[in-house]
């Protein structure tokens, strides 16, 4: 059986990485962003999401949501 762990992936991350989390996701709990958050040593940034449930940060904040994701690829990925 495979077992995969993002917690030791991020521990060997290098890459600059946005996460994005809804606050009121109830299927991946937001306390796991924190912990992935904590594990990555790369340069990065954490943006929860308010009221956003899983996979809905998109559509609860679309101008936001655009303007942080263009400006972080913007910023790293030139």
């Amino acid at each position: 059986m495979f077992a995969a762990s993002t917690i030791a992936a991020l521990n060997h991350n290098s890459r600059p990485i946005f996460f994005i989390h809804g606050a009121k996701d109830t299927f991946v709990p937001t306390s796991m962003v924190h912990r992935e958050y904590a594990a990555d040593h790369s340069e990065k940034k954490l943006w929860i999401v308010p009221k956003a449930g899983h996979a809905q940060s998109l559509k609860m904040q679309p101008q936001r949501y655009q303007a942080r994701v263009v400006g972080w690829f913007n910023a790293h990925w030139r």
